[in-house]
């Protein structure tokens, strides 16, 4: 059990500075977003996902961000360990569709954003589950006690 705080832990730091970084890519899309607005390269049947797209992507970076610290706050206490597996889902889901909106618009994704948007998130959910997993075994085995 000792392993695996201490590996949710890890994953949970890496969910925080995912954050960060995808945070920065979010600037760089808004300026994307502002600049084909400023050319008028997008027609008025593109702009509602062209907006959605630009808000999914700029609000996952809180989201991670929220996540890891989530994470890092209840890894230690197994009683709490599903709610950082909640907000593990929540945000790998949310920049997963911030991911996908961004290829399908031209924007792409680099190695970077998919490795801090779905790759961190990825591994945050497996531990935090590993993490809700084993403690739902040490409260039934306490219980049959």
């Amino acid at each position: 059990m000792k392993l695996l705080t201490k590996a949710m832990k890890v994953s949970s730091i890496l969910m925080i500075f995912a954050s960060i970084i995808r945070f920065f890519f979010g600037i760089t899309f808004m300026n994307f977003f502002a600049t084909a607005v400023n050319m008028r390269q997008v027609g008025k049947e593109q702009m509602p996902f062209l907006l959605t797209a630009f808000v999914v992507t700029v609000l996952s970076a809180p989201g991670e961000l929220v996540a890891g610290i989530i994470g890092a706050a209840t890894c230690e206490e197994p009683s709490f360990v599903h709610r950082g597996f909640i907000a593990g889902i929540a945000a790998l889901v949310v920049s997963v569709a911030g991911m996908i909106m961004q290829v399908i618009i031209g924007y792409g994704a680099s190695e970077v954003t998919v490795i801090c948007g779905i790759v961190c998130p990825a591994v945050f959910v497996v531990f935090s589950l590993m993490g809700t997993i084993a403690a739902a075994k040490k409260r039934k085995k306490k219980a049959a006690k």
